[in-house]
């Protein structure tokens, strides 16, 4: 009777033990089973590294590509940041890039977001002490810049307004206007480069803008072609210099310009009705003779939206 309830005790000591150690290791189990299921769950690829990877395949034709990058203008910056992450200056990877790199800045300057156009400057400024890449010269000058003032914005402004909020951001792109006159004067730039670096060193300050475009076009005679094609991408990235004093340089150095730089300067006199009239005033008084007048910028007079403007056009045009 005695070892049957000293059997029965022991028993029921075991059992009791038993149940403790399910009590105790079973929630372990389960979260050891949950965090191995968890580590075996493979996470969502980027779309952005997705796109980019489309962007970079010479097996996807260049309409898909341009519609991959014209689709998502949410992940302009960051598919600019992912392609230029293990770019290589100075080699044909970066000329074979700069077009896709082009094309996501000028989406980026047609949406004009404020939060998008600082991340595009924060990638693509350089950094200090780093030297300027062509490709960035290209994104900001040939895509943001040129884009924005296609569309009608002041691009000066415009990007003052997204540097202002970052004294870093705004330190950058103050070296880099002073980068750029350099990347314009460098002769072994490729040509579309300089143009570029020509629309950026045109939001510098006028005074150092004037002295170079007083240089450039202080002589006629024996100009060699680049400089002849300098000249006139000069003409046509002061169009976004807003300062009254562009109005009268154009004016006075109008007898310098040959048939083509005569169209692109008046073309920047007709940007805005005050300059419309400076030329107006200038063909009146005879420092610019009716004759010189290419006949598309007379025509534009003529037809001139403001009524001033054409009964004065009629004057000198028509008599």
């Amino acid at each position: 009777m005695m070892i049957g309830m000293e059997l029965s005790k022991g028993l029921r000591i075991a059992c009791e033990r038993m149940l403790c150690i399910c009590v105790i290791t079973t929630p372990l189990f389960f979260f050891c089973t949950d965090s191995l299921a968890y580590d075996d769950v493979k996470p969502e690829p980027s779309p952005v590294l997705a796109i980019a990877s489309k962007v970079l395949d010479e097996n996807v034709s260049d309409r898909e590509r341009l519609k991959l990058i014209r689709s998502n203008p949410q992940y302009a910056a960051d598919l600019l940041q992912s392609l230029v992450d293990d770019i290589e200056p100075g080699t044909e990877q970066e000329l074979s890039r700069i077009p896709w790199l082009w094309e996501i800045a000028v989406l980026a300057a047609e949406k004009n977001n404020n939060e998008v156009l600082a991340r595009i400057l924060e990638v693509s400024l350089p950094k200090k002490d780093l030297p300027v890449s062509d490709w960035q010269i290209a994104v900001i000058g040939g895509g943001l810049i040129f884009e924005l003032s296609k569309n009608g914005a002041d691009p000066k402004t415009r990007i003052h307004e997204i540097v202002a909020r970052d004294d870093l951001l705004n330190r950058r792109w103050n070296a880099f206007l002073e980068i750029s006159q350099q990347v314009v004067l460098d002769p072994k730039t490729s040509k579309g480069i300089r143009y570029d670096a020509l629309r950026v060193f045109a939001l510098s300050d006028w005074k150092k803008v004037r002295v170079f475009l007083e240089e450039l076009f202080q002589s006629t005679v024996a100009i060699d072609p680049s400089k002849q094609e300098l000249r006139l991408a000069a003409l046509s990235a002061i169009v976004d210099v807003k300062n009254d004093e562009v109005s009268s340089f154009l004016v006075n150095h109008y007898s310098l310009f040959n048939s083509k730089e005569r169209e692109k300067a008046c073309l920047v006199l007709l940007g805005s009705k005050k300059s419309v009239l400076t030329l107006l005033s200038s063909i009146q008084s005879g420092v610019i003779t009716s004759s010189r007048i290419p006949k598309r910028i007379s025509e534009k007079l003529l037809s001139h939206e403001n009524l001033n403007v054409r009964r004065l056009a009629k004057k000198l045009f028509v008599g």
